[in-house]
């Protein structure tokens, strides 16, 4: 359990899971996928997301392998925004590179959660890694860590499963620690 700022009390036991894939890696680009896990790796969504403004994005489709064809019959982020905040309302979110990752969800969507958690600070903290060095608290050497192998190159559903395999192994690694990492890697949006 956790106190917010705001003295609500929220259980971070079993957090919900959210990753997405996006067409680079600044506020302006887009997201083109979206997922979200429950605690157990069940899928609560995983959708493709049809940009809006972004016509091509060959570096992040180096990197993910989501084109615009594949996108092209999907919805857009909006027509996305109420399931999205259905999967989230009144949950603790888990988010590897949370700081990322929360630039591309507007704030009306993501004030509905209690909270979110970033699971690469936490990563960060309880193996004693320094910040800024280069690559080494990756989602990809996190998973190495605890011994979760991917099936598939860095979609969003994937990279959930991942960051619950890593946020399962520092909670059993880190004990007490844990929930105060918790406490400090913590954003709250009302």
């Amino acid at each position: 359990m956790l106190e917010r700022h705001d003295g609500k009390v929220v259980d971070i036991s079993r957090p919900v899971f959210l990753d997405i894939e996006t067409t680079g890696l600044y506020e302006d680009d887009e997201i083109v996928e979206i997922a979200i896990a429950d605690y157990d790796g069940r899928e609560i969504m995983n959708e493709y997301i049809k940009p809006v403004f972004t016509e091509s994005w060959p570096e992040a489709q180096g990197i993910h392998g989501i084109s615009p064809q594949t996108v092209a019959h999907s919805s857009t982020f909006v027509d996305q925004v109420p399931a999205i905040k259905d999967a989230i309302r009144d949950r603790v979110v888990a988010v590897y590179n949370a700081e990322f990752e929360l630039q591309f969800l507007p704030s009306h969507v993501v004030v509905v959660a209690d909270l979110f958690v970033c699971v690469m600070e936490l990563y960060r903290e309880i193996r004693g890694l320094r910040k800024y060095v280069k690559n080494t608290y990756r989602l990809q050497n996190a998973m190495d860590w605890c011994g979760y192998r991917k099936s598939q190159t860095h979609r969003a559903m994937e990279d959930n499963l991942g960051t619950i395999a890593v946020w399962d192994k520092l909670r059993e690694q880190g004990g007490r620690r844990f929930e105060n990492a918790v406490s400090r890697h913590c954003y709250y949006v009302y």
